[in-house]
């Protein structure tokens, strides 16, 4: 039995083919936390902090977030 166990990569893989013209999914980073904690607070009662989201970004290796971006 192969016990090697493959890390996935920071970039998301086989999701652009299916999106619509100038739609991207993309790793999240510390520049997207104003957005992504926007509809954090519209979409939970008990949201994530900032600082719960920036332990993420900087958990290089281990937490892998993503965002979707749409033209405009």
């Amino acid at each position: 039995m192969d016990e090697t166990r493959r890390l996935p990569t920071r970039e998301p893989v086989g999701v652009h083919e299916s999106l619509p013209p100038g739609w991207s999914v993309d790793t999240m980073e510390a520049p997207d936390l104003d957005d992504v904690l926007a509809i954090e607070e519209a979409s939970f009662t008990n949201p994530w902090t900032r600082q719960m989201f920036q332990a993420e970004v900087q958990n290089v290796g281990i937490s892998y977030g993503y965002v979707l971006r749409t033209p405009g």
